[in-house]
């Protein structure tokens, strides 16, 4: 499996087919929010009149992404940038679905437009995340000597931005046979933090 997913056109389709999905699954997810999950009699409208143009929502939400370089990005190093990319390719996503469904007369409440977003970005940026968080619990499964030697113990002088660097690069490459114990660093408001 991991065989097939190192292929970067594979993984990049894996991500597109996986982003389809949930954009869909928070979409019909906000709308269940918006009726507080009784949709029923004429809300119902909303949930069929979703279901007749869930093709074009998907493909405006998939170019948007597109166009914020959700599928660039390499999302074993995931972070707050990337988190700020999702949150803003959804925000926009929203506003040219609205856009789209005025134009298309498509009668959706205008709340349902919030709540997607909200969604949206929590399960667009769920998988991503949830990439790294895998990544990170198969390194460390790595780390706990793959090689049969035996592990080399590191402290780092400085906790700061270089620390913290270093510290990342021990965890993300448990080839080098190391473990990191702990930080020394002269400034005590630093003393105790993770």
């Amino acid at each position: 499996m991991r065989e097939i997913l190192s292929n970067k056109l594979i993984r990049k389709l894996v991500l597109l087919f996986s982003d389809a999905a949930l954009v869909n699954l928070a979409a019909l997810l906000a709308l269940e929010i918006r009726f507080d999950f009784n949709i029923t009699g004429s809300n119902i409208e909303y949930k069929i009149a979703f279901i007749d143009h869930f093709f074009i929502y998907t493909c405006i939400v998939l170019v948007i992404f597109y166009l914020f370089g959700l599928y660039r990005s390499l999302w074993r190093y995931a972070s707050i940038n990337e988190m700020m990319s999702i949150a803003l390719s959804a925000f926009w996503s929203n506003i040219a679905i609205y856009i789209t469904f005025l134009l298309l007369d498509v009668n959706m409440p205008r709340s349902f437009y919030i709540i997607n977003m909200f969604t949206m970005a929590a399960f667009v940026g769920g998988l991503r995340f949830s990439y790294r968080v895998l990544r990170r619990i198969e390194m460390g499964k790595l780390q706990t000597n793959k090689l049969n030697r035996p592990l080399s113990k590191v402290l780092i002088i400085g906790a700061g931005e270089a620390g913290v660097m270093t510290a990342k690069e021990l965890l993300r490459t448990p080839d080098m046979n190391k473990v990191l114990v702990g930080f020394v660093d002269d400034d005590s408001n630093k003393i105790g933090k993770k």
